[in-house]
């Protein structure tokens, strides 16, 4: 994925590892002060998931789980 960006909102509904090898890329898409919306996590893999989210950059600003998934949002910080 070659982002054009930068852009205000990226939305990822991807399976945690997918998402993790792909975070530091988005980071680099965003805006300054742009979103993230994560989407299609496992709930017991969302403690990582967060970790390597936050280590990218990211301020998680609220999360939500629904049965076995989680999403959340986040803001580059």
């Amino acid at each position: 994925w070659r982002p054009r960006g930068p852009y205000e909102v990226v939305a990822a509904n991807l399976f945690s590892g997918v998402l993790k090898q792909a975070v530091p890329r988005m980071r680099r898409a965003l805006d300054p002060d742009g979103s993230l919306i994560l989407s299609g996590i496992l709930h017991e893999q969302w403690p990582e998931t967060c970790a390597v989210v936050e280590g990218a950059g990211f301020s998680i600003l609220s999360s939500k789980r629904r049965g076995k998934w989680v999403s959340a949002l986040a803001n580059a910080v």
